[in-house]
């Protein structure tokens, strides 16, 4: 489910391969597929396993620190920030 890390990998990556092991252990002992497994845990999984594959965290691969989705990110965020200010602005009246 996680591929093995590279001899040399930082201890920011071991950390975060160690993190990740440990947060889907539960539902792979429980046989969990993408579709019975939290739907939030699968998403950030799945996004991690593309993040891996076009070599995200390997310096030298072409996909190194890419994020294919950094426009659509920045999009909605900058998109948001009109709605946000609306709510935050009613914080001060909720009791």
């Amino acid at each position: 489910y996680l591929d093995d890390l590279p001899e040399d990998a930082s201890k920011e990556r071991q950390r975060e391969h160690d993190e990740w092991k440990q947060l889907l252990q539960p539902f792979i002992q429980q046989s969990d597929t993408w579709l019975s497994a939290p739907w939030l845990v699968t998403e950030f999984y799945v996004y991690r396993k593309l993040m891996q594959a076009l070599g995200y965290w390997t310096p030298g691969q072409p996909g190194y620190q890419y994020d294919p989705f950094a426009k659509q990110k920045k999009d909605g965020l900058l998109s948001s920030v009109t709605s946000a200010e609306a709510m935050l602005a009613k914080l001060p009246t909720l009791p």
